[in-house]
């Protein structure tokens, strides 16, 4: 995931760059979270994590309809 950020960035799309670069940063913040033991916060953190990865695979990556499989 850490090498995302670059990938668009090379390809000179700001956008997903933004966003991969937001989902590194919840993440951080869910290993935060973790690494305290808050096991109150983990689900609020967990799902912050996935709301941003959603947000750029569902524009950006392309479902095979017959593998299911992402490109």
């Amino acid at each position: 995931m850490a090498a995302v950020p670059a990938f668009w960035a090379e390809h000179k799309k700001p956008e997903p760059e933004g966003l991969a670069k937001e989902s590194l940063a919840k993440m951080d913040e869910l290993d935060k979270v973790l690494a305290a033991g808050d096991a109150a916060a983990a689900p609020a953190a967990a799902k912050a994590v996935g709301g941003t990865c959603a947000a750029c695979h569902g524009k950006y990556r392309e479902q095979d309809p017959t593998t299911k499989l992402f490109s």
